[in-house]
């Protein structure tokens, strides 16, 4: 923005909108493909947890809301499988 500004002020207002255009793709579109296709999280998850968590939290909520839901998620989904064995475990030892 500094060197668009020493050349002119259209140019300055270019750069401008360049930069909040490319931040609101990589925001809304690039991240939470990514990142949900990394963690196995669907992007329109990523989005609304961004969303309350900024919401709720503000800044450090949106940069926490990720890490603290794929955790969550993987403890969950780990102590599901865990339920599920025992149960067949358990079923298996009744036959």
């Amino acid at each position: 923005m500094i060197i668009g500004l020493s050349i002119s002020i259209p140019k300055t207002i270019m750069v401008i909108v360049v930069v909040v255009i490319v931040q609101q793709i990589d925001g809304n579109l690039i991240y939470p493909n990514v990142i949900g296709r990394s963690l196995d999280i669907h992007p329109l998850t990523i989005i609304i947890l961004l969303l309350v968590a900024g919401n709720i939290y503000g800044i450090l909520g949106m940069i926490l809301a990720i890490p603290f839901y794929a955790v969550t998620k993987t403890v969950v989904v780990y102590l599901y499988d865990i339920n599920q064995l025992r149960n067949k475990a358990k079923d298996a030892s009744k036959l």
